[in-house]
């Protein structure tokens, strides 16, 4: 039975520690996409399970804004590139542990906060050539404020996309 209370603090703050690392972005860039040749782009939202509609269209000023700052133009028709993405937020449970002192004895204060996660699915294809993955960031984070202006939204999109190449 001791064995069992001193399991659960411990699982706790393994716990407690997975959740407050900070998940950085899964980020591939493809040697076509340092090579090619590419002017002009479309964005098309995927509309799958968990995809936040109401948030597509603060998605798309930001990659809008970030593809036309590295020199790229949009064109509904015949686009080189092809910019997919799923975007979506949930609200969840979070878990906060601390260590307490009392006494000399070591407790953990255990709190359940309310949390929102977010998940982005973002791709950059060929157009003409569609097995073609140019670019490919997935994220699932802890988001500290889901109503986030849309400055701050442009300026991440900006940050996830350095390291696909400006236009040439």
């Amino acid at each position: 039975m001791s064995s069992l209370r001193l399991l659960l603090p411990l699982l706790f703050c393994l716990l407690s520690a997975c959740a407050s690392a900070p998940a950085s972005p899964d980020i591939e860039v493809s040697e076509a996409a340092l090579e090619g040749d590419f002017s002009t782009f479309v964005i098309k939202p995927i509309r799958g399970q968990g995809h936040r509609q109401d948030l597509e269209e603060r998605f798309n000023t930001a990659l809008r804004l970030a593809l036309t700052g590295k020199g790229y133009r949009e064109q509904a028709q015949n686009a080189d590139l092809r910019v997919i993405y799923l975007v979506g937020l949930e609200a969840n449970t979070g878990v906060d542990v601390k260590q307490v002192n009392i006494g000399g004895a070591t407790y953990s204060d255990v709190t359940f906060t309310p949390e929102q996660r977010a998940r982005l699915a973002l791709r950059i294809l060929d157009n003409h050539d569609h097995d073609n993955l140019l670019f490919q960031a997935l994220i699932d984070r802890q988001v500290r404020d889901p109503n986030a202006s849309q400055e701050v939204i442009n300026q991440a999109i900006a940050k996830l996309l350095a390291s696909f190449p400006a236009k040439r």
